[in-house]
């Protein structure tokens, strides 16, 4: 197996198999039919691979360090239950987008047929319009493929980048979180300025747990984060402006590559489409809840909340502010706004925030050492 095709097994089985599980799960939760099967497989593309980090850092926290084969295990311990829970779900997923890229396919390519009430040549026109839509996908498509083979080329660096790299590279080796007073350890000179959660590096410690089991050595699937998650914003943002309109959704694809900040972000290594992705996913969960008021809406939320807490210190403090719009503005008495919002903020806080909980009172002391 050469590298390329291991970097294909690693990021198929991280991003797109747990995601695939993952989704299965909140299908069945999703008993009242509140939620489109696009829309959660679209939050499953981009919490399944951070519920792997989760995963590594409640083990680095509470269990001794083990050979990597262990921690390789209970990630696919956990995953293997969610399949097991989901497994009757797994075939409507497949239905579903089958039926819906074959209603496409007959859109563009079917015999134009006129319905009851409409033109032959407004028939057309629509078939016509569906090609050119199809035509510039495509053409964006390439792009995407194209950038992604660009940023696996990049190497590693720049500041940011070396940091949450440098971490993942001392969590494998040590597998242990540790809280320290100070960001200097005297014992071996070793000095880490971030005050955030380790979410980011823990995906270079994934991915050396798996290159430790099949004997190579790459950071392939590291590099490709930032352009990944950059793919699931324009993702998110296609899809909620497709409601109204696809061609505002195209228009709105391309505003967002037009910015040189976003560009930038999208085509080089950083955290920052990691850490903006779940900011997103925030606010649009938040926007559900308050909208359909239903459980998974509430555990979507809370999730999004805490990875974007357990991706980046912004994103702890933007997570308590959303709980506590949320808080405010949802309907129903006192009590129910209390209990749904508490119950929010559990998740949040079991999704990765209690990261920050922990280190003020036991660690650097976070926001107090941030605000000096």
């Amino acid at each position: 197996m050469t590298e390329s095709l291991f970097f294909l097994f690693k990021f198929v089985l991280t991003n797109i198999v747990f995601a695939l599980i993952l989704c299965s799960c909140l299908i069945r939760l999703n008993k009242g039919h509140e939620h489109p099967t696009v829309e959660l497989f679209l939050a499953s593309l981009g919490l399944a691979p951070a519920f792997v980090t989760l995963l590594l850092y409640y083990a680095f926290l509470f269990l001794p360090p083990w050979p990597n084969l262990v921690y390789f295990m209970i990630v696919i311990a956990v995953y293997a239950f969610f399949f097991w829970l989901g497994r009757k779900e797994l075939r409507s997923i497949f239905e579903e987008f089958k039926e819906s890229l074959g209603k496409r396919w007959k859109t563009v390519f079917g015999k134009p047929t006129a319905s009851a009430g409409s033109h032959p040549l407004a028939v057309l026109f629509k078939k016509f319009e569906a090609l050119i839509f199809g035509t510039l996908l495509l053409l964006v498509l390439v792009y995407f493929v194209l950038s992604f083979i660009h940023v696996l080329r990049l190497p590693v660096d720049g500041n940011d980048a070396l940091q949450y790299a440098a971490q993942g590279k001392a969590l494998f080796k040590t597998k242990h979180i540790e809280f320290q007073r100070l960001l200097l350890d005297p014992d071996t000179g070793t000095y880490n300025p971030s005050f955030h959660a380790p979410s980011f590096s823990l995906f270079l410690t994934w991915e050396r747990i798996l290159n430790s089991l099949f004997v190579f050595k790459s950071d392939l699937y590291f590099r490709s984060l930032a352009f990944y998650f950059g793919l699931l914003i324009i993702a998110f943002q296609f899809y909620w402006l497709s409601k109204k309109s696809k061609w505002l959704a195209l228009l709105g694809t391309a505003g967002l590559l037009s910015s040189w900040s976003f560009f930038n972000a999208f085509i080089y290594i950083h955290i920052d489409t990691y850490r903006i992705f779940f900011l997103l996913a925030c606010w649009i969960f938040l926007a559900l809840a308050l909208e359909k008021r239903d459980r998974l809406s509430f555990l979507l939320m809370g999730s999004s909340c805490g990875f974007a807490a357990f991706a980046h210190s912004l994103g702890c403090l933007i997570a308590m502010i959303t709980i506590l719009i949320f808080l405010f503005l949802q309907k129903g008495t006192v009590l129910y706004k209390i209990k749904t919002a508490s119950v929010v903020a559990l998740i949040a806080l079991a999704s990765g925030g209690i990261h920050y909980v922990i280190d003020i009172f036991w660690g650097s002391g976070w926001l107090f050492k941030i605000s000096l």
